[in-house]
């Protein structure tokens, strides 16, 4: 095969950078076979070149509700063009492999968005009762930054200093390399197709490293355990490691690593031989990067000028292990200090809202899903075009008393009739009760909102609820409306297809 013909594009679309990963590994097993080619997010090729491609790999992963992740929405917008001639990708060989079937390992580096602003941090309040299981933290930005309610902001979070002492106290005994908090690295790139990232164009030290760059938290994938196996100087450990990365051993692997949510840094203290010996150039292939995280805006650009607010769960959860597992954004957020100054970019959301502010909304926003509709809300507050016949906001959580979020502000919108309030909390009767419960309770009123041609806004945790309160509309429909089954699920099909039922969701 002549030099043009071993060319392999490999395009992907990654929202949370799992796609990422299998598109970076499949890369690596193509140069080992001779091909080259760049490997890119979609948004980042010229789409025009693809006419004149032959061989490519689209990796494609999904968001929120089967949305295309943002990094390749401008490419999928041109391939539907309908004056795109069908026969102009008539010479490509082509394939679509989905993210979520390949066990994947990365070399790839944070892109860091260059229009990132450092934005100062003026108020960090816990806003759930103290004795309560889940912290949830109002945290406050000062900002000149614009943005328009459904928009989110991104943050690039670092490792607490107790995970980065952790690795850098590994790191004090290993034998190949004399490694000092301020040893100077400097990253080449070994290949044009694969060039170094800007966030890492210029020399860092290993404490920068081991601060900003390197995931801690992150969970080590198969590809470390194979690198530790090679360099691992211990029988033992190299007999467990071979055993951990054999296909006989994937269930052991998953108990060992995934299910329990070891840490890469627990990883590398239980094989310290392998700890020590890893020559530092493959650090970049064991430590995952830090990604953004993106947090829907909580504040309203008119009733908040000036400011960006965020409403977060504090991740924090007991495994088989000990200690406990903790998100690594969300803890280092919490433990902000006035002053701080946060690395944040703005992006568009995937909630638009109607201009026409005679047109109906329901919000269903239960535990921090309510953050982008307090955007919303306050935004029409401050417009005067806010009243309760065309504002209905669902909220639900566990406890009145506990977890009730900007309760005051909902009760205070709703006693100025600028608001129709209806809540949901699981864990004050008996029995639970959760937001689509409520919205099958009050049928007869949503079903009102839905005659009038309301439009429907979902936001929150993406497992049970997004299906559970599509399911609870369908039954007002049948109940109220009187349609079968099928008709009452079309009828929120078509309201989905025409941008009038919306949601956000995470996991």
């Amino acid at each position: 095969m002549d030099d043009k013909k071993r060319k392999l594009t490999i395009l992907y679309g990654s929202q949370t950078g799992s796609a990422q990963e299998v598109a970076e590994r499949m890369w690596r097993e193509a140069r080992c076979n001779h091909f080259h080619g760049p490997v890119k997010a979609m948004d980042d090729y010229t789409v025009s070149e693809l006419i004149f491609e032959q061989l490519v790999v689209f990796v494609c992963s999904t968001t929120g509700q089967g949305d295309q992740p943002d990094n390749m929405k401008k490419f999928w917008k041109f391939l539907l063009r309908k004056n795109l001639p069908v026969d102009s990708l008539r010479n490509l060989r082509w394939n679509v492999v989905p993210s979520d079937v390949i066990l994947s390992n990365r070399t790839e580096w944070l892109q860091w968005e260059d229009n990132s602003s450092l934005c100062p941090v003026f108020a960090n309040q816990r806003i759930t009762h103290n004795q309560h299981f889940q912290d949830v933290r109002l945290i406050k930005l000062k900002s000149s930054l614009s943005y328009s309610p459904g928009d989110v902001v991104m943050i690039r979070p670092q490792n607490l200093p107790e995970s980065t002492e952790q690795l850098l106290e590994i790191l004090k005994n290993h034998n190949l390399h004399c490694l000092r908090p301020d040893t100077m690295l400097t990253i080449l790139s070994k290949d044009d197709d694969m060039p170094v990232p800007p966030a890492l164009s210029h020399p860092v030290t290993l404490h920068q490293c081991a601060q900003l760059y390197w995931d801690l938290n992150a969970v080590p994938k198969r590809y470390t355990f194979q690198i530790m196996c090679n360099f691992t100087t211990s029988e033992l450990e190299k007999e467990k490691l071979q055993e951990l990365i054999s296909a006989e051993g994937q269930e052991d692997l998953f108990k060992y690593c995934n299910r329990p949510r070891r840490t890469i840094l627990e990883v590398l203290s239980d094989f310290p031989y392998a700890s020590a010996n890893i020559p530092i150039s493959y650090f970049f292939d064991i430590f995952q990067p830090i990604r953004q995280r993106a947090f829907s805006i909580a504040s309203s650009p008119k009733a908040h000028a000036g400011e960006i607010h965020i409403l977060l769960a504090v991740v924090q959860y007991k495994t088989s292990l000990f200690k406990p597992r903790l998100g690594l954004c969300s803890n280092w957020l919490a433990s902000c200090s006035i002053n701080n100054h946060l690395p944040v970019c703005i992006k568009k959301g995937s909630f638009t809202f109607p201009l026409d502010n005679s047109i109906p909304i329901i919000m269903v926003g239960p535990g921090t899903g309510v953050a982008p509709f307090r955007s919303f809300i306050q935004e029409r507050v401050c417009s005067d075009s806010a009243d309760s016949d065309t504002l209905l906001l669902v909220f639900g959580n566990r406890n009145h008393m506990a977890d009730f979020h900007m309760a005051d502000e909902w009760k205070s919108l709703e006693h100025m009739r600028k608001l129709t309030l209806l809540t949901a909390f699981s864990r004050d009767q008996p029995h639970k009760i959760y937001v689509q419960h409520i919205i099958e309770k009050e049928s007869s009123l949503i079903y009102r909102w839905l005659e009038r041609g309301c439009w429907i806004y979902v936001a929150g945790n993406a497992n049970n609820m997004p299906a559970a309160v599509r399911n609870a509309f369908v039954a007002v429909l049948q109940d109220k409306g009187g349609l079968v089954p099928q008709q009452a699920d079309d009828f929120i099909t078509s309201m989905e297809s025409k941008g009038m039922y919306q949601t956000e969701t995470w996991s």
